[in-house]
């Protein structure tokens, strides 16, 4: 009795670091093992077991990822922050100039009472604070 079955994988060479045979493994253990440097392959040919570990290059490629990643995410986190500094920068300018103008018109902070004592006060005694924020 004879089965076969189409297998859609793919496949990477590798040679053994013994006896120099190539053999086929697939994508998944190519990057746990080779990629990531994490395990070993045995060798179908000899029986010996390979191992990979990382470079010093990739070593250093992998610091300087996590580095720009912490950076990239720094700086996002900074232009968010700027971005509310701003608004709340407007907001406040805005609340300082609705106070202004209801204080030129004579409207009490408080009690949001109008005293006219108080519209003629600023008109005869500030003139240039009533003009600005008209």
């Amino acid at each position: 009795m004879t089965y076969t079955e189409l297998i859609n994988q793919t496949f990477h060479t590798v040679s053994c670091y013994s006896c120099g045979v190539p053999f086929g493994i697939t994508a998944d253990i190519y990057r746990r093992v080779v990629t990531d440097a994490v395990g070993s392959i045995y060798c179908p040919a000899c029986g010996k077991t390979s191992m990979w570990r990382e470079s010093d290059d990739q070593k250093k490629i992998k610091a300087l990822e996590a580095k720009l990643k912490w950076e990239m995410e720094n700086t996002e986190r900074a232009r968010m922050m700027r971005d509310e500094a701003q608004k709340s920068v407007i907001n406040l300018k805005g609340q300082v100039t609705k106070a202004k103008r209801r204080a030129a018109h004579g409207v009490c902070p408080c009690c949001k009472r109008t005293f006219k004592q108080l519209v003629q006060h600023m008109k005869h005694k500030h003139p240039d604070f009533v003009d600005e924020n008209t």
